[in-house]
């Protein structure tokens, strides 16, 4: 056993290795031509993938311990296509500068913005997409934050670490920095579509695909109207406490417990979300009117080879858990309380 698991993490180094070879010498000959350019953001979406499965396959076997620890191995290896492509884009264009990916800082006027609407805006997308989102728990599982609460002060801090600074810091570098300016050229729709949905895909967790893809592209939003992607990561990290907190209150049986004031909180947030995005559109496009660069048109995109493989792995993956959750009769048991829900809703109206 112990002869398969070291072979196992070899072959898994070597691939991603290989990975990071490929793309870094194939962003050389491609020099960012829009279509082109499509194409590498696809294939470095399968090189994150592979950094995150085989890192954490190996820290699973490892054995680290507590959850939060294994996950901060992961985002920490996300070290390797943040360089990967930083390095593939400095080949491409040696001018290239730091500050061209988001590294500059966030104008005072922006902050309450920024921190504000990811605090609520989570609320507003799980109720904007209610029906949607209750079929695809029905089938693949709970929406609710894959987050272990920590027993003890050492498991906080470990797990606060993780998902309010590791996790951001290097998931926007990936996809509001790197892929961004691999996608340069096509148009602003395409890029946000694509970011947002590799964004949700990498994910992998079908039932919270909608939630992602929308906070996603919030994310992108608050990282191209500030011009900064220290914004967008304190955004993804507010995102992230949010849930820890919730997680908590599930954790404690609070939710029932307090589920008036629950109940505010979530009318609230559908009031709140337009009011607070409406201003910080009015804000933001006021001094620079980004919104214009939507409009703007790209070159043809043409079909990505690496999209197709990613897809199948993500589709054969979450129908790995689907078959799962089938065989153990958990979708017959939720599709029947779903429907049910939906029928009494009906009849309600």
């Amino acid at each position: 056993m112990r002869l398969i698991i070291i072979f196992g993490a070899f072959f898994g180094i070597f691939l991603i290795v290989s990975l990071c070879a490929v793309f870094v010498f194939s962003c050389e000959k491609i020099k960012f031509y829009p279509e082109r350019g499509f194409q590498s953001a696809w294939w470095y979406q399968i090189l994150i993938f592979s950094v995150m499965i085989g890192f954490g396959a190996a820290a699973g076997f490892m054995k680290t311990g507590e959850n939060d620890m294994v996950s901060n191995i992961i985002e920490c290896c996300f070290i390797i296509p943040c360089a990967a492509g930083y390095y593939a884009l400095k080949r491409s264009d040696r001018e290239l500068s730091l500050r061209e990916l988001g590294f500059c800082g966030i104008k005072r006027e922006y902050i309450p913005y920024v921190l504000f609407i990811p605090m609520f805006y989570q609320i507003f997308c799980i109720y904007m997409t209610m029906p949607l989102t209750l079929l695809l728990n029905a089938l693949f599982g709970s929406d609710l934050p894959d987050i272990t609460v920590p027993k003890d002060a050492a498991g906080v801090i470990s797990t606060l670490t993780g998902i309010c600074i590791l996790a951001p810091l290097f998931e926007e570098f990936l996809y509001r920095g790197i892929m961004v300016r691999l996608l340069k050229g096509c148009s602003f729709r395409t890029i946000m579509l694509t970011t947002s949905l590799a964004f949700a895909m990498m994910h992998m967790d079908m039932s919270g695909f909608t939630q992602i893809f929308f906070l996603g592209m919030l994310l992108f939003i608050i990282r191209t109207a500030t011009g900064s992607l220290f914004s967008s990561v304190a955004a993804h990290s507010v995102i992230n406490l949010m849930s820890f907190i919730l997680s908590v209150l599930s954790e404690k049986n609070m939710i029932t417990e307090y589920e008036s004031i629950i109940l505010a909180v979530d009318i609230g947030s559908l009031i709140v979300v337009p009011f607070l995005m409406v201003n910080f559109l009015r804000v933001t496009v006021s001094e620079d009117d980004w919104t214009k660069k939507f409009i703007i048109k790209g070159k043809k995109k043409g079909i990505s080879v690496g999209c197709i493989i990613f897809t199948v792995i993500y589709i054969i993956w979450n129908g790995v858990v689907l078959s799962n959750n089938i065989s153990s009769g958990y979708t017959q048991k939720t599709l029947g309380e779903f429907f049910d829900t939906v029928t009494a809703e009906e009849e309600t109206a």
